[in-house]
């Protein structure tokens, strides 16, 4: 007998705790349930919200006319619950003043009315705003409020508003078909592959012309390099710069110039052989040192194989040409240090570059060039300098752009401060410009340098 009471007071007391706990549960309304079931049957497509079309209606005439037709209907709700007489009339107050919109906005995948709301003009930003009464969340029932003409109206919308739709600008790097049209660095695509999973490899073609770090822009060097280059994408990005290696080799060809030039005693440089150039570039430090992910080596060099003869020149009289032979350049630079917005992604670099001088007599009357400074050994005709740069990218949005400031300075005293620039507007139409000043000029053996120089272009790209 004993063992059943304390079996009937253990069952006693479940059942009240249970009881207890489920009675703290709010029984859901009617209104609550019937939208919770509408809830799981709709396609739910809260990832595209911001991309949904958006406007608002702020003709005071167009408001009175629907917050009316939810009056008639008796259709304005507060948390759920009919709003009672003295409500509506303090909320109609607000309708009179005209400091109430319409804040409206369509499905995804149709043009009916997702979110209808009647929301005070100075709450439009607001993250929680203050409605004037409950939003309605179903096109169906919207317009069985307001009437199928009314609604129809709203819905195509026939009057005038204030367009809300986020754009979204989509800038893809090609990886099928990829024309760069820029005097400065163009590039044309030719083939590409895919080995294996995301991966991709691109051949294209480019053009080169001056060459910043030596600042040596082409108007001074009288060269253009062309060739081929390899790029390789680990994984397919939408940042062109986030390849894992880039290898080129070409040669470079003689090049006019876009102008004469006005410096007295100025030695405007001239190709005097046929050169070599290549570049290797990538993402390869992380394979060498732990944690490098993201410092990019760049290593790049030209180197000319022979010398022209007296004839390349036809001299009418006896002359003194200069040349820059030979150059080697190695940089390290860090992309995506840090995101400032809209200004875009930091990224710094730095490295040392080198690079010969020549001077060459010619005459009509000998047929080879003749070493002014044959007595220099090969190595003692290089000059060396350090430079470094810092600047801001941006690969994504309307516009995008890509800065750099740019500081040197040489074993010879001579300096320079610089400023590189693009500009494109949605990745098809921009803008390359290049300036240049340089200090420390005021010996002969420096005058082939220019003191200052401004190159530009403008672009035009075609990709997919």
């Amino acid at each position: 007998m004993r063992k059943i009471n304390i079996l009937l007071g253990m069952v006693t007391a479940f059942v009240f705790i249970s009881g207890s706990l489920f009675a703290q549960e709010k029984p859901m309304t009617d209104y609550e349930k019937v939208q919770a079931i509408y809830n799981s049957l709709e396609y739910n497509t809260l990832a595209f919200n911001d991309l949904k079309q958006k406007w608002v209606i702020s003709d005071p005439l167009l408001v009175r006319e629907v917050y009316n037709r939810f009056v008639v209907r008796d259709a304005l709700r507060h948390g759920g619950n009919k709003m009672t007489l003295a409500q509506v009339k303090e909320r109609t107050e607000s309708i009179y003043n005209g400091s109430v919109v319409i804040d409206l906005r369509k499905r995804y995948y149709d043009d009916e009315i997702e979110y209808f709301a009647f929301v005070p003009e100075d709450q439009l930003q607001a993250e929680n705003p203050n409605f004037l009464a409950d939003p309605v969340k179903d096109p169906f029932l919207l317009q069985d409020i307001i009437g199928a003409k009314l609604y129809e109206k709203i819905r195509t919308q026939g009057y005038f508003y204030s367009n809300l739709t986020k754009s979204v600008y989509d800038t893809k790097n090609g990886y099928f078909y990829d024309v760069y049209l820029n005097a400065l660095e163009p590039h044309v695509m030719y083939w590409n592959t895919t080995s294996s999973g995301r991966n991709k490899y691109l051949l294209s073609l480019f053009g080169k012309w001056g060459e910043d770090q030596l600042t040596l822009p082409g108007w001074y060097s009288g060269e253009y390099i062309v060739g081929t280059a390899l790029t390789y994408y680990q994984s397919i990005t939408s940042d062109p710069s986030k390849y894992l290696y880039d290898f080129r080799a070409g040669i470079a060809v003689k090049s006019g110039r876009p102008f004469l030039s006005d410096f007295k005693g100025r030695q405007i440089l001239q190709p005097t052989g046929q050169a070599a150039y290549f570049r290797a570039s990538g993402d390869v430090l992380k394979y060498i040192i732990s944690g490098a992910e993201g410092y990019y080596l760049n290593v790049e060099f030209k180197y000319t194989v022979n010398v022209y003869s007296a004839k390349e020149f036809k001299p009418e009289f006896q002359d003194t040409i200069s040349s820059v032979r030979n150059f080697g350049i190695v940089e390290i630079r860090k992309k995506d240090i840090a995101s400032l917005g809209d200004f875009g992604n930091l990224e710094v670099g730095g490295g040392i570059a080198t690079s010969d001088y020549y001077r060459y007599l010619i005459s009509p009357t000998s047929s080879k060039l003749t070493d002014i400074d044959s007595k220099k050994g090969f190595v003692s005709k290089f000059r060396h300098n350090v430079f470094v740069e810092a600047g801001l990218s941006r690969t994504g949005g309307l516009i995008q752009h890509q800065v750099n400031f740019q500081l040197s300075y040489d074993t010879e005293g001579f300096s320079s401060f610089g400023v590189m620039g693009k500009v494109m507007l949605s990745d098809q139409l921009g803008l390359d410009l290049r300036v240049m000043q340089g200090f420390g000029l005021d010996t002969p053996t420096k005058r082939w340098r220019p003191d200052t120089y401004i190159v530009f272009s403008p672009i035009l790209r075609i990709n997919y």
